[in-house]
């Protein structure tokens, strides 16, 4: 009670290429209209104006975080908070081979991998729950960038439960996101312009 309700929808990557490519994709168009009907609680904030084929990384089904400011100023724009437009730009040495990676038989050149960063950005505390207590991790943990899959590297990856609490906030307006892995490098820009981000997993997390 007394929350305000907002959903989106973030296409594939089919969206972008079935219409030249010839190959299947879902009906976004009816997906939109079966969402907004059926949850007319909820705000739809519509994100594939600010997307395009060029924001998600070659090799992987992932958006790019150096992509994603625009995206951040349209949701918090229709939330009514003002999220940071200003980052440094930090780009890993290691390549980044996504998951379409190791199903080509032909040679395929590797992604890299940008995070962004500021005062605000820093300053953020964010604690995960995955083993039943609070574990406070690194917004962006440099160490799995020469994991298995180094887009974990963004606020812990795939994990249930995971907040960030920003103590430069000029709101106390908090967020909770049901999300899944795509939320987790567009956190740290929406993180910017709240009190408190609570990220939940809706694909790992206990009813």
């Amino acid at each position: 009670s007394n929350v305000n309700l907002y959903f989106s929808i973030v296409p594939d990557k089919n969206y972008y290429t079935s219409i030249k490519s010839g190959s299947l994709a879902m009906d976004y168009e009816m997906l939109v209209d079966t969402m907004t009907k059926q949850t007319d609680y909820m705000k739809y904030i519509d994100l594939f104006q600010v997307l395009s084929i060029r924001d998600y990384y070659r090799t992987d089904t992932h958006w790019k975080q150096e992509n994603l400011v625009p995206v951040a100023i349209v949701l918090s724009d229709v939330m009514g908070v003002e999220t940071s437009m200003n980052y440094t730009k930090t780009q890993l040495e290691e390549p980044f081979y996504g998951v379409y990676y190791g199903q080509l038989a032909l040679p395929l050149s590797p992604d890299t991998i940008t995070y962004l960063t500021n005062e605000i950005v820093e300053s953020c505390i964010v604690t995960d729950y995955n083993s039943g207590k609070p574990v406070t991790i690194p917004m962006y943990d440099l160490s799995k960038a020469t994991a298995k899959d180094p887009y974990e590297l963004f606020v812990g990856g795939n994990t249930p439960l995971v907040t960030i609490e920003n103590p430069l906030a000029t709101t106390d307006k908090e967020l909770v996101i049901f999300r899944d892995s795509f939320t987790s490098s567009l956190a740290p820009l929406l993180a910017t312009g709240y009190s408190k981000v609570t990220l939940v997993d809706i694909r790992y997390i206990n009813s």
